[in-house]
């Protein structure tokens, strides 16, 4: 249940946010008014899921992708550099993961980071 309720907050969190990103960009007058209501909705939820033990977690870059847990690959960005190929490229959305135990190979992970990694194009 609680695995659930958690990530029924991070869906929340951050369909806020991408809501708060385009407000960002928008001309509407009203965008400013509507981001005063969005900006702590948005804080007290992070600060919610922080109190209840989840974390934001980004995969590090140039690592290899296989070796590091959590992670979805969504695209492969070509490479000709042998030394490039299965590591990871760019992290295009971060995941979620419990903060105990201490120990990060041990934390549940409750969302999986998205990434892109590294493929060799043949010669």
């Amino acid at each position: 249940i609680f695995r659930m309720a958690a990530i029924d907050l991070i869906d929340a969190y951050e369909y806020l946010s991408e809501a708060l990103e385009r407000l960002e960009k928008s001309s509407f007058p009203e965008s400013k008014e509507i981001k005063q209501y969005f900006k702590p909705v948005s804080m007290y939820m992070k600060q919610g899921l922080a109190a209840v033990g989840v974390e934001q977690f980004t995969p590090v870059k140039h690592v290899p992708y296989v070796s590091n847990p959590g992670c979805d690959l969504i695209h492969t960005i070509q490479t000709t550099d042998k030394e490039k190929e299965g590591l990871i490229a760019e992290v295009e959305k971060a995941g979620w993961r419990s903060t105990l135990p201490t120990d990060s190979t041990q934390k549940e992970i409750l969302r999986n980071a998205k990434v892109s990694v590294f493929e060799r194009l043949e010669k």
